[in-house]
């Protein structure tokens, strides 16, 4: 979700980009033209990249889109006046490039540790110097003995020329591919490689984050509007951090310290023209993004109202908290309008309503957010021999992306039959996976089954803020399933919202029982704007029942301590300080 504050409102829009195609004739869209303060934000066609790359036909049907979102936008301005207004700049922050296949991607997590760092995008930031030291050792030995056309910097060493060894926010290490590689901090080198091996998946992806000087890493360059000269052609090819002073200049707004150059994109201002319009209130400016794309360019539209008076606040560690870059998963993630959601507690707890949900989405629906957001955190509680139970699939794609990355023995169940049969239909292809007609309140599965149950929303729909007896009753009858068809040392995982009903109902069920350690882990919900983190639920059945309470465990999304709670009201207040962060970081 991107926002900018204005003095009178608040307009904030929905991102669009992942599996979503961008939607023109929108009351949203159409927002954009009489709102004075708003962003805007597509993203794509960066997303159908890496997940396809340039060949298999998908990136040419998101270029059309994006072409005609683009004219409608123009067409928009032209209809309300505001053509003559605006000042337009088409530019891009990179460019794309295939990879060459899954032997040109280097696996980094098989050269370093699980811990001792954050990650970020092609950077790594070491909790201490002894252990970035080792990190940078591993890394370039890999380099140099599997031959891996890529890059590894210690921070203070990047060529200056790329401008990138100052800033805080830069990781102690930092790894650069060449062209046609890809360098991930997600993947293992085995298992991408028997998931694209000959006769499975055909490998097809791009990436990004190579040297800026590489053609095939640069964009184009169109500006626009009633302060810059109509047909005017710089030849010399000016850096994109020169368009920051260039937008101050044009907004009248004082820079900060940089340091870039307008020397080449001065040439296109029409000087002392520049128009600032007024409508009695401030009426200032507006920025907005949407991406769009040329054969190899990652493209953003800025369209700018001229201002005096706004500031634009930043997360100064945005960088810090993407725990990872994952351009290798298979299956794009599914962003949802919210307003495809139920529109109360009672739909939302109504089988009736998702029969006609499912019925008339044929696509999955991933709101949690799907592997690529929640597989960070899943995999710390999987493993690759797990029997795994999935508690009301839905038409979610959670099963086929986690048989994608390894696990392969999953049985997923549904009191939906329709739902089941596309399932099957979806997943021919992935012979291990089963779907079956089953019921979570009784199930037909033998004592000591599964080594896990994977819960995604399931809980969440059977059990609304005001609940009835019979709803309670219902999700007791669950969880006392699950504790019977798990193994001892079974992990019992739900995605939740966490709301704080579903907190004191989960912990007090489990901790009566004085046989489950339990732990909550926060996720970062990237998937499609929500502004509300999402947790996972972790509940590991022991073989004895325990004689004193132990403690919960509470694992903060933006810090890798454990915390530790024998107080069931203090970890619920931990739980919503975190849920009150996120939507104030999304404000």
């Amino acid at each position: 979700m991107l926002q900018i504050l204005g003095e009178t409102e608040t307009v904030s829009l929905e991102k669009v980009g992942g599996a979503s195609e961008p939607e023109l004739h929108t009351p949203e869209v159409n927002k954009l033209f009489i709102s004075p303060y708003l962003c805007r934000y597509v993203a794509e066609p960066d997303h159908v990249l890496h997940l396809n790359g340039f060949y298999n036909g998908k990136l040419r049907k998101m270029i059309q889109q994006l072409d005609e979102l683009f004219g409608y936008f123009i067409a928009k301005l032209q209809d309300t006046g505001l053509e003559d207004q605006i000042n337009v700049i088409l530019t891009a922050d990179h460019g794309h490039a295939e990879i060459e296949g899954p032997k040109h991607v280097m696996c980094v997590r098989d050269y370093i540790t699980e811990d001792g760092y954050d990650i970020g995008d092609h950077m790594i930031y070491p909790n201490n110097e002894t252990i970035a030291l080792e990190i940078y050792n591993n890394l370039t030995k890999a380099v140099e003995e599997h031959g891996y056309k890529v890059r590894v910097y210690l921070k203070e060493k990047i060529p200056e020329r790329l401008h990138y060894s100052h800033s805080s926010r830069i990781g102690r290490i930092v790894i650069e591919p060449e062209i046609g590689w890809a360098a991930s901090l997600s993947c293992k080198t085995k298992k991408l490689l028997d998931t694209y091996s000959p006769g499975k998946y055909r490998f097809n992806s791009s990436t990004h984050g190579m040297d800026p000087d590489r053609k095939e890493m640069r964009a184009l360059l169109v500006i626009g509007g009633p302060s810059v000269l109509s047909g005017k052609r710089v030849e010399a090819i000016p850096e994109n951090i020169g368009l920051y002073p260039f937008m101050c200049y044009i907004l009248d707004v004082p820079a900060a310290p940089h340091n870039a150059s307008m020397e080449f994109l001065s040439e296109s201002l029409r000087v002392n023209q520049i128009v600032l319009h007024t409508t009695g209130m401030l009426f200032e400016w507006i920025t907005f993004f949407v991406l769009i794309i040329p054969s190899a360019c990652v493209v953003i539209l800025f369209m700018i109202y001229a201002c005096r008076h706004t500031i634009l606040a930043e997360n100064p560690t945005w960088a810090w908290t993407q725990k990872g870059y994952r351009p290798l998963v298979m299956n794009p993630v599914d962003i949802e309008r919210m307003s495809l959601l139920p529109k109360s507690i009672s739909e939302f707890t109504d089988p009736k309503f998702w029969r006609s949900f499912f019925a008339s989405r044929k696509s999955p629906f991933e709101w949690y957010g799907d592997y690529e957001v929640l597989g960070i955190v899943l995999e710390k509680y999987l493993k690759s021999s797990d029997n795994i139970l999935q508690l009301g699939c839905g038409n979610s794609q959670l099963a086929s992306q986690m048989y994608d990355n390894g696990f392969r023995t999953i049985q997923s169940i549904d009191t939906d039959m329709s739902v089941i049969e596309e399932q099957r239909l979806r997943n021919r292809q992935r012979p291990e996976l089963v779907f079956l007609e089953d019921n979570a309140t009784s199930m037909s599965f033998a004592d000591d089954s599964f080594t896990v149950a994977v819960d995604k929303g399931t809980l969440d729909a059977l059990l609304p803020p005001e609940t009835t007896p019979e709803q309670c009753d219902l999700v007791d009858k669950m969880f006392a399933e699950v504790d019977r068809v798990l193994k001892v040392g079974g992990r019992y995982l739900i995605i939740t919202l966490a709301q704080q009903h579903i907190v004191k109902f989960w912990i007090e069920y489990f901790t009566k029982t004085h046989r489950f350690l339990l732990r909550v882990h926060e996720i970062e919900n990237r998937a499609c704007g929500f502004p509300m983190p999402v947790f996972l639920f972790i509940a590991t059945k022991l073989r004895n029942a325990m004689s004193v309470q132990m403690p919960i465990e509470l694992c903060r999304a933006s810090c890798s301590r454990v915390e530790r709670f024998l107080s069931h009201d203090d970890l619920q207040a931990a739980i919503v300080s975190e849920q009150e962060l996120s939507q104030f970081v999304h404000l």
